[in-house]
């Protein structure tokens, strides 16, 4: 039996070591950190691979290009003449 890696043996001793070090009094506390920590970090992965997911079989949005604006066609009479510059 294998739990990501680890043998039996060896999350036995990791257990074994946990023991003696925090001592019994802790090791349940430091567990149910863990397991909170865990449990958060599994959560926000999954949120991350959702999002990621959405965003990729969205259709991107097609940019528009800018609106161009409308010049005045170029004259070359000089200001306030009208017509063609010939009087009638």
């Amino acid at each position: 039996m294998s739990f990501g890696g680890f043998g039996l043996w060896e999350i036995l001793l990791i257990f074994v070591i946990a023991l003696i070090v925090f001592g019994p009094d802790k090791l349940p506390e430091l567990a149910r950190t863990l397991g909170k920590g865990l449990r958060e970090i599994t959560m926000l992965s999954h949120q991350f691979s959702q999002e990621l997911n959405r965003q990729l079989q969205e259709p991107p949005e097609q940019e528009q290009p800018p609106k161009q604006q409308e010049s005045p066609q170029n004259d070359s009479r000089p200001a306030g003449v009208e017509g063609d510059g010939h009087k009638p």
